[in-house]
């Protein structure tokens, strides 16, 4: 799962999110990357999905649109972004 906002997205499809997009999305088509915006304009949020071009099959975008007060970012600990949380795999039994 990463977080990331409009103004601060870094390069999303470098390091290990575009491997694991290569090699276990795009070819095999077995997993899914969730991402979660930090945003609080979805114009912002929308524009930037478009812009790096991660509006691809496979990827998974969300957001609440309450930017820092989303609770989300709070219960994760989410103080500054792009920040990578976990990767996770599960298998189709979620094992």
């Amino acid at each position: 799962m990463c977080f990331w906002t409009f103004g601060h997205l870094g390069v999303p499809l470098a390091g290990k999110n575009f491997l694991i997009y290569r090699n276990f999305i795009e070819k095999q088509g077995k997993f899914v990357i969730v991402s979660f915006s930090i945003d609080n304009k979805e114009q912002d949020w929308k524009r930037a999905i478009k812009k790096f071009n991660i509006n691809k099959k496979g990827w998974i975008h969300g957001s609440d649109l309450l930017g820092w007060s989303s609770p989300s970012t709070v219960m994760l600990g989410v103080s500054a972004v792009p920040k990578m949380l976990f990767h996770l795999l599960l298998g189709a039994n979620s094992s």
